[in-house]
């Protein structure tokens, strides 16, 4: 029964994340032909709120703690900070009606390069003789028709480097806008696994002299007590 119980919960974990981690539809965010970022961003299940900003670590992402002195917003979460890279790829920079911003990479905000935009992605600090810097990956958008995220690490800057100074470097900011719910697919096909597990839980309870439904069996449970209780007072 616990196997059986097993399988199922990693079915439905399988499914659900299937859904869950598909490419979503972002809402661009476009002033006068700039690309400044993008709502619905979609990164393992939460929605995120990006804008592609100019600036140094200090200003963007201040630590409420001292030193270090900058909080990189997936600061050690290394495996969200390279899905956040994938989805800008996947779901912000595509070339459609507002703007061929996979191709013309030049049309994000804080990139002016005609072949490439670094959008910095930070999840660490690192510090060395007093002095902090932040590293992570970075999804490189250039203007060829299909582009690989780079997982891998930018490489440390500091953190009052001020991004403004370089033309194919900007960094994105993160702000979670909720979460997202399984698709009514997702829903149906886990109700379609659940049905034959709850007629094994049936056919179990019955073959040791059980109710088949726990509900029923508590419902009874309370009926007897309050009989019983009724006759106490009585």
């Amino acid at each position: 029964m616990r196997q059986a119980i097993r399988r199922f919960l990693i079915q439905c974990a399988v499914i659900l994340g299937a859904q869950l981690g598909g490419t979503q539809a972002a809402v661009l965010h476009v002033t006068d032909g700039i690309l400044t970022g993008a709502s619905d961003v979609l990164v393992n299940g939460i929605f995120y709120e990006v804008e592609f900003v100019d600036g140094t670590c200090i200003s963007l992402f201040p630590s409420s703690y001292g030193a270090p002195d900058c909080a990189p917003p997936f600061l050690s979460k290394r495996v969200q900070a390279r899905q956040a890279a994938r989805a800008l790829i996947d779901q912000v920079f595509l070339d459609g009606p507002k703007g061929p911003f996979d191709t013309s990479p030049a049309l994000t905000r804080g990139c002016s390069d005609p072949d490439v935009c670094n959008v910095l992605i930070l999840d660490d600090v690192y510090c060395e003789e007093g002095e902090c810097g932040v590293i992570g990956p970075h999804s490189a958008n250039t203007r060829e028709a299909i582009d690989i995220p780079e997982l891998d690490y930018w490489g440390y800057i500091r953190s009052w480097i001020d991004t403004s100074t370089r033309p194919d470097v900007t960094y994105a900011t993160w702000t979670p806008t909720g979460i997202a719910e399984p698709t009514p697919l997702a829903l149906l096909v886990i109700t379609a696994l659940a049905w034959p597990l709850v007629l094994l839980r049936i056919k179990h309870r019955q073959a040791h002299g059980l109710s088949p439904f726990v509900l029923e069996s508590a419902t009874s449970a309370l009926r007897d007590n309050s009989t019983s209780s009724d006759r106490g007072a009585a």
